[in-house]
């Protein structure tokens, strides 16, 4: 799978001071969609419904 770099490592700086990252995959025009992965995954576990989501366009 192939993913455009601005889909990954997207960084959002809170006020403390940490960081908040997340990912993009899915169809960029569609409807979206918010995977929330629980302990211990990571947002990296979404890639695997990225060909699926882009295909239904979400």
């Amino acid at each position: 799978m192939a993913f455009e770099q601005k889909r990954l490592q997207n960084i959002f700086v809170l006020a403390d001071g940490r960081k908040l990252v997340y990912d993009i995959y899915g169809s960029l025009e569609g409807n979206p969609f918010f995977y929330f992965h629980g302990y211990p995954s990571s947002r990296i576990e979404a890639r695997s419904i990225h060909e699926k989501a882009e295909e239904r366009n979400i």
